[in-house]
C-alpha cells in the first residue's frame, strides 16, 4: 500500500527539488497526500508523462512553482487521477515533445485546477498550455504565453472537460485555436480569450460539438475567422467579433 505524505515547506516556493535532467521531479502515489510550498525544476521522462509532477492518486498539490521540465506528455504537471487538487501553483516554461506542455488531466480524470498561472509552456503537437482528455476542470486560471509547434490549441485542448472564470492569453497555435481548442462536449464559460494567434483558423477559439457561455473572446488574430470557428456548437451570451445573433453581441469589451 502506499503511505499519505505531508511535504510543507516553510517558505512558499522554497524548497527546491532539482532532478537534474536525471528523471522526473516528483511523483505522488499516496492517495491524499499533499505536497506545498515547493520548486520543482528540471524534471524529464523520455516518453513517459508529467516530467516535473506525476500524481497517480488524488491528493493536493498546492502554491508550487514547477518549471523547466520535459515529458511526451504532461510535461509541468500530469494528473493520472479522478479527485485531485491542484491549486495556487505556478506551471511554467516546460516542453512537451507531444502534447500538454503545461498541465494534463489525462484519460477522463475528474480532478481541478484552481487559481494557477500556466505561461511559457510548449508542447510539440497539441495542448501548448492545458489539455482535459474527456473530463476535469479548470476555474480561475491565467493560461498565458503558451504554444504548439506543429498543430493545434496553443492555449487550451479541451476533448470534454470544463474551463471556467479564466483568461486564455497571448497563446499561439501553428494551425488552429489559438487559444482553444475544444471538442467532445466541452464547456467554456465566463472566460476571456483575447490576443491569441492561429497560423491557420480560429484565433481565439475553434469549437466543435461544445457549449460556449458568457465569453469574451476579441482581439486576436488568424488569417481567416480570426476570433471564432465553431461547428455544431451552443454559443450564448458571448462577446466577438462576428455577428452569431440570438444572445450573442458585437460591443468592443473596452478593456481598461
Amino acid at each position: 500500500s502506499q503511505l499519505t505524505v505531508t511535504l510543507r515547506s516553510t517558505q512558499s516556493r522554497g524548497a527546491i527539488i532539482d532532478a537534474q535532467r536525471l528523471c522526473r521531479g516528483m511523483r505522488i502515489f499516496g492517495t491524499n497526500s499533499v505536497v506545498e510550498g515547493f520548486t520543482i525544476r528540471n524534471g524529464v521522462t523520455n516518453g513517459g508523462y508529467g516530467g516535473g509532477i506525476y500524481m497517480i492518486r488524488p491528493g493536493t498539490v498546492r502554491d508550487c512553482l514547477v518549471i523547466s521540465n520535459e515529458a511526451y506528455g504532461g510535461a509541468g504537471i500530469c494528473v493520472y487521477t479522478s479527485g485531485a487538487l491542484v491549486e495556487d501553483c505556478t506551471v511554467q516554461s516546460n516542453l512537451s515533445t507531444y502534447f500538454g506542455g503545461g498541465v494534463i488531466l489525462y484519460a477522463n480524470s475528474t480532478s481541478t485546477l484552481n487559481r494557477c498561472l500556466i505561461s511559457g509552456n510548449v508542447a510539440s503537437n497539441d495542448g501548448g498550455g492545458v489539455v482535459f482528455q474527456g473530463a476535469g476542470i479548470a476555474s480561475n486560471c491565467w493560461i498565458a504565453d503558451n504554444r504548439t509547434i506543429l498543430y493545434n490549441a496553443g492555449g487550451v485542448e479541451m476533448q470534454g472537460g470544463r474551463l471556467v472564470n479564466s483568461v486564455v492569453v497571448g497563446n499561439r497555435a501553428q494551425m488552429d485555436g489559438g487559444g482553444l481548442y475544444v471538442s467532445a462536449s466541452g464547456y467554456v464559460a465566463n472566460c476571456t480569450v483575447v490576443s491569441n494567434r492561429a497560423e491557420r483558423e480560429g484565433g481565439g477559439l475553434y469549437g466543435d460539438l461544445s457549449s460556449f457561455w458568457n465569453n469574451i473572446v476579441f482581439y486576436n488574430t488568424a488569417p481567416t475567422n480570426a476570433n471564432v470557428l465553431k461547428y455544431n456548437c451552443v454559443f450564448s451570451n458571448n462577446c466577438a467579433t462576428t455577428n452569431f445573433g440570438g444572445t450573442n453581441f458585437t460591443n468592443a469589451p473596452t478593456f481598461v
